[in-house]
C-alpha cells in the first residue's frame, strides 16, 4: 500500500497541473456538431444507371462576394487544405486525373528564389531564400465535376471530384502571364477532413456549416470554363470577350433543362 502513495500523489498533480494549464473556452458552449457528425455519404450508384454524363470544369473567383468565405483571415481555405495536407489527412496529386500523389510537400507551399547583391567592394553575392505562398495569392479554385442522370432515381445529379487552388504567374513587371494550378486534391477523399472544418457565417455565428457542406449544398459562385467535347477544347480555346461569358452560361442553361426536356407533359 505504501508504494501505490507516490504514484497516486503523482497522478493528482499531474491531473492538477493538466486542469490549470488548459485554455480557457472562449464561447459559452464547446462546440463539438463538426467533428462528431458523421459525413454523409454520398448515394449508391450503379454504372448500368447512369443514362448520360457530362464532365464540367469551374472557375471559383474568390473576390465575388459570395465566395468570401475562401478568404476569411482567420481560417483561409487555402490554408486550411495546407493544414490537412501537412498532417496526412488530405493527400495532393499533381494532375486532375489523379494519377500522380505529391510524395513530398517540398517547394508546394513555398516558393525558391534568388536574391542578388553587392556588397561595399561591389562582389556580387546570391543568396538563396524561401518565398512561403500565402493565401491573399490564392485568389481562384479551379472545380471538376460530373453532372450525371440516375435512371433509379430518374434524377439529375452532380458530384464534385477534384479541387486546385490557382496561382497566377506574374512577369518582372507584374502582368499576369498565366493561371497554374499548384495541385490537386481529390473531393470525396478529403471529405472527412473538410467535413471538420468551419465555414464563417456572415450572418449568424451559430449556424455552423463545413467545407463539406458548403460544396454539397453549393453555396459558391462559379462560372464554367470546359465542358467534355471531342477536341478536349476550354471554352476561352473557343470565344473571347463576351461570347466566353454567353457561352459559359449556355452550357450552365443546358445542364439546368437537360433534365426537365426528358420529360414530357
Amino acid at each position: 500500500m505504501k508504494s501505490l502513495k507516490p504514484i497516486l500523489v503523482m497522478a493528482a498533480l499531474c491531473l492538477y497541473s493538466l486542469i490549470v494549464s488548459q485554455t480557457p473556452l472562449n464561447d459559452i458552449v464547446s462546440r463539438r456538431m463538426l467533428t462528431e457528425r458523421p459525413v454523409l455519404k454520398y448515394p449508391p450508384i450503379r454504372e448500368a444507371d447512369i443514362f448520360w454524363e457530362k464532365r464540367i470544369s469551374r472557375l471559383i473567383d474568390v473576390r465575388q462576394k459570395q465566395n468570401l468565405a475562401f478568404m476569411y483571415p482567420a481560417a483561409p481555405f487555402f490554408e486550411i487544405l495546407k493544414a490537412g495536407a501537412e498532417t496526412g489527412e488530405v493527400k495532393l496529386y499533381s494532375d486532375a486525373q489523379f494519377e500522380t500523389e505529391l510524395s513530398s510537400l517540398e517547394g508546394i507551399f513555398f516558393e525558391i528564389d534568388t536574391i542578388h547583391t553587392l556588397d561595399d567592394d561591389y562582389v556580387e553575392n546570391i543568396s538563396v531564400v524561401k518565398n512561403e505562398v500565402g493565401f491573399e495569392q490564392i485568389q481562384k479554385f479551379r472545380l471538376t465535376e460530373l453532372w450525371y442522370f440516375d435512371e433509379a432515381s430518374s434524377s439529375m445529379r452532380v458530384q464534385i471530384i477534384g479541387i486546385a487552388p490557382i496561382k497566377t504567374r506574374l512577369d518582372d513587371l507584374g502582368n499576369a502571364l498565366y493561371d497554374q494550378p499548384l495541385f490537386w486534391i481529390h473531393f470525396p477523399s478529403a471529405r472527412s477532413y473538410l467535413a471538420t472544418q468551419l465555414v464563417v457565417n456572415d450572418f449568424n455565428d451559430a449556424a455552423m456549416i463545413s467545407w463539406d457542406d458548403l460544396f454539397q449544398m453549393r453555396q459558391f459562385a462559379s462560372h464554367i470554363t470546359k465542358q467534355s467535347n471531342i477536341r478536349d477544347n476550354r471554352l476561352q480555346d473557343m470565344y473571347t470577350g463576351t461570347h466566353l461569358l454567353q457561352e459559359s452560361e449556355k452550357v450552365k442553361q443546358e445542364l439546368q433543362n437537360f433534365e426537365h426536356d426528358l420529360w414530357s407533359y
